[in-house]
């Protein structure tokens, strides 16, 4: 437990830096994201790349969605394999995530091309992350950690899943949070998947969760969906942790503010 006048000053500390970064961004429309791949190569002005060496992540003319090529994203057993969207300079991305309670729709497409060599199992600690929302950390005097991204596609044992989480609390507590999971039916190999996220993100009652798979709604939900943190969430696309050594397709990549 924190002194009250150490709380007082966090308090103010955090209300200061929020300040800071609203005129910081005073004047900018929202960002809008496109991309398709129709480069040769993943657009170092577009994409983050958050990857293991050994990843291989290869612009190709091999299942193409929209237009001619798709990034082929080939994952070994357990490595983190991501690409994160630039939504903003490599300065301002320090200190901007995605808004607090605005609408924000996500778009993707992904073609699974085969689930890996793991069998069935009722551990659900065995899961492929495909997309994830990632937390942003305040900077505490004790850290935050292992709270899960709030929200996250994932793969366990050939089934679609999202797992989910919450916290209101200024500080979190170092425990997994995000471990809900809401189920969406077996993963089809082989082919396009289409997916759709319109998010209103809050840690209050006012979130919103909404989420389509090829133009089906397969979850919706009202109320808090992230944490209590100075700066949202931020996407990330790819194979986190395949269980086994996976490939997969990401094509048709947008975020915006409309439908």
């Amino acid at each position: 437990m924190y002194p009250p006048i150490f709380n007082h000053r966090m308090k103010w500390t955090r209300l200061t830096l929020a300040a800071v970064l609203a005129l910081a961004a005073t004047g900018c429309e929202s960002p809008v994201f496109e991309d398709s791949f129709e480069g040769d190569t993943v657009d170092q002005g577009k994409w983050i790349v958050d990857a293991h060496d050994r990843c291989d992540l290869t612009v190709t003319q091999a299942e193409a969605l929209d237009g001619s090529r798709s990034l082929r994203i080939g994952a070994p057993n357990g490595l983190r394999c991501e690409i994160v969207p630039r939504l903003h300079s490599r300065f301002m991305a320090k200190f901007l995530r995605e808004p607090f309670g605005e609408e924000r729709w996500y778009r993707f497409s992904v073609f699974v091309a085969d689930l890996g060599d793991q069998g069935p199992t009722d551990d659900l600690g065995e899961n492929t992350i495909i997309a994830q929302w990632h937390s942003s950390p305040d900077m505490l005097p004790r850290q935050e950690i292992g709270r899960g991204p709030p929200l996250a596609l994932r793969i366990h044992s050939g089934r679609w899943g999202i797992t989910y989480g919450s916290d209101p609390r200024f500080r979190s507590v170092s425990q997994f949070m995000a471990n809900n999971w809401h189920w969406l039916g077996p993963v089809e190999t082989g082919r396009w998947i289409d997916w759709t996220f319109r998010m209103v993100w809050s840690y209050g009652e006012d979130g919103i969760t909404d989420v389509w798979r090829d133009s089906e709604l397969v979850m919706q939900s009202k109320g808090p969906n992230t944490f209590n943190d100075l700066r949202g969430v931020y996407l990330k696309l790819g194979l986190y942790h395949p269980t086994g050594d996976q490939v997969l397709h990401v094509d048709k990549v947008s975020i915006g503010n409309e439908p």
